[in-house]
């Protein structure tokens, strides 16, 4: 049995890492329209990486480049935005033999620095990082359980018939889609 599970707001809290990551934008004076503008068109072709956006809006305004080391800084914390329910789900789910694939959508550069940098590589037979919607891809589904947040993602899981879809709830305002099972923990699954 394998247990695909997503990465930014499952595993990772990626409010938290906005929210510092803003922080030193604000520092350094990057106006968030512009950085909007940039993220748009750079989320389309290639996912969200802030290092890659600030890059390309050097093309437009000047940019001081300490910025970027703060920013490479930002990621040598990443073990402080995992949730605190993390390690251990993923040590149950080792200990019961579950293939266990961290199985995430974004830029690849910038999920794989995340996930490297959070020290949880090894709990993991394979990663897989997508562009993609999750339920594009030719896999296993109906005999996988899959963990994430994202209902668009979910729904896209939905239409393989998998084995299991469990939405996890990490925040009180995400929508719920009672077509799935909702946990509000990777503590609350039993498996």
């Amino acid at each position: 049995m394998k247990i695909y599970i997503d990465f930014d707001r499952t595993l990772f809290n990626t409010d938290l890492f906005i929210k510092d990551l803003n922080i030193i934008k604000e520092k350094y004076h990057i106006s968030e329209e512009l950085f909007q503008k940039y993220s748009l068109i750079f989320h389309e072709k290639q996912g969200f990486n802030p290092l890659d956006i600030l890059k390309n809006m050097e093309k437009e305004v000047s940019i001081d480049k300490r910025i970027y080391n703060d920013i490479e800084e930002l990621f040598l914390h990443d073990k402080k935005y995992l949730y605190d329910d993390v390690i251990d789900f993923l040590k149950k789910a080792k200990k019961k033999y579950y293939k266990i694939i961290l199985f995430t959508r974004g830029n690849y550069a910038f999920q794989i620095k995340k996930i490297q940098n959070t020290a949880i590589l090894d709990f993991f037979d394979d990663v897989l990082i997508t562009l993609k919607h999750k339920g594009e891809l030719n896999l296993d589904y109906d005999t996988s359980i899959f963990i994430d947040d994202n209902i668009i993602e979910l729904e896209s899981i939905m239409t393989r018939n998998p084995k299991r879809i469990i939405q996890i709830q990490r925040d009180s305002s995400e929508i719920i889609n009672n077509n799935f099972e909702i946990v509000y923990s990777l503590k609350d699954i039993i498996i």
